[in-house]
């Protein structure tokens, strides 16, 4: 599955297929794009080799969410509960304050839809993983 550039947001968290590591997304100028490869030389260029990181119940631990149950994940922000339900094999959707997400199925998706229910940014380090 190809990116959709549209849907990046400086901070996201993909994976480059070419170098078979996480990189984090940082700005977009024209059809190149820049990526922080932590401790690797920055990338700047096309962007046909990144892939969406599929969320996984281990990668949700690291952007701070804990099992609740089998079917559901939680964490708070500013002392509020976040709930993610597992709807499908790798399809998840945040619900916060009444509010219901899309189906989401990548890290990147997981970002943009927590900052856009809560105003937040959500912790995520992939970095050795």
């Amino acid at each position: 599955m190809l990116i959709q550039l549209d849907t990046l947001r400086r901070g996201n968290w993909l994976f480059d297929e070419s170098d078979e590591h996480y990189c984090v997304f940082e700005e977009m100028s024209g059809l190149n794009i820049k990526l922080n490869r932590f401790g690797k030389t920055p990338y700047i260029g096309i962007h046909s080799f990144l892939k969406p990181i599929p969320i996984t119940r281990g990668k949700l631990s690291v952007c701070g969410f804990r099992p609740e149950n089998d079917k559901y994940y939680i964490t708070t922000v500013a002392g509020k509960r976040i709930s993610l339900r597992f709807v499908d094999n790798g399809i998840v959707q945040l619900l916060f304050e009444k509010k219901e997400s899309e189906n989401i199925s990548s890290v990147h998706e997981l970002q943009n839809e927590y900052f856009f229910l809560t105003g937040e940014e959500l912790k995520v380090n992939l970095i050795g993983i």
